[in-house]
């Protein structure tokens, strides 16, 4: 899907500067099978899919917590994959807290010793 693509669906996913990539994630929890699952995409300034990742992850009694250990996961995932100069997009909606989100990555900063990295907070269309 390109970022053409994503406009034309109604969406509010804007490119990030030519210089960094935008690192967009996701949590699902799933009680009948008491696991979570979290999915991640990082794209560039044309909207190009970079790298993608899902994974399982442990029953949550809430969204916080699922978006919160998603929002980890896809963080580490991202500066593994060697994305160091990110924009993180948070669906205000589900962000569990701004302070929640900060801690992870300043703990993901001060581990990994990632360049740049900001946090952008959306509304879910």
């Amino acid at each position: 899907m390109t970022n053409q693509d994503l406009q034309n669906a109604g969406t509010s996913w804007q490119p990030p500067p030519q210089s960094v990539y935008k690192l967009n994630y996701d949590a699902a929890m799933f009680v009948d099978i008491a696991s979570s699952g979290f999915g991640a995409v990082i794209r560039n300034f044309r909207g190009d899919v970079m790298a993608a990742m899902t994974a399982k992850g442990p029953a949550v009694q809430c969204s916080d917590v699922a978006e919160l250990l998603a929002c980890r996961k896809a963080m580490e995932f991202a500066i593994d994959a060697g994305f160091t100069d990110l924009i993180v997009e948070v669906v205000k909606n589900f962000a569990p807290t701004t302070v929640a989100i900060d801690v992870v990555v300043v703990q993901l900063l001060i581990s990994r010793s990632s360049s740049q990295l900001e946090v952008s907070y959306v509304n879910r269309r």
